[in-house]
């Protein structure tokens, strides 16, 4: 396990443990891959961490889920990979609206941006 921050530079608490801590509103180092029960597959999250560094553990877990528009959720990512041999699936422009299968809860802040 990585050596933890002493504090949160999001909310400038204690540092989370993002794997139990309901932190969802903070941005997660990049080598954190366990949010809950949801475990990211690390080159995924590495390519989305590429991309986009300043997303919060909840958008970190919607974009997995499929739910981010900008970018393809983990099943789709790694499907368009295959598919086109090598390179990031990151360039491609899906909807990204596909459930991945898991039993995650859908975000319901339901007003605006999936980026609340």
């Amino acid at each position: 396990m990585p050596p933890r921050r002493k504090s949160c530079p999001t909310c400038k608490e204690p540092a989370h443990n993002f794997e139990s801590d309901g932190a969802i509103e903070c941005v997660p180092p990049k080598n954190a891959y366990v949010f809950g029960e949801v475990e990211i597959d690390p080159e995924y999250r590495a390519e989305l961490y590429a991309d986009y560094p300043e997303y919060t553990a909840k958008q970190i877990v919607e974009s997995w889920m499929g739910n981010n528009p900008d970018f393809p959720g983990e099943e789709e990512f790694f499907a368009s990979e295959s598919e086109s041999g090598s390179g990031s699936a990151s360039e491609e422009s899906g909807s990204g609206s596909e459930e991945s299968g898991s039993e995650s809860e859908e975000s319901e802040s339901g007003s605006g941006s999936w980026l609340e």
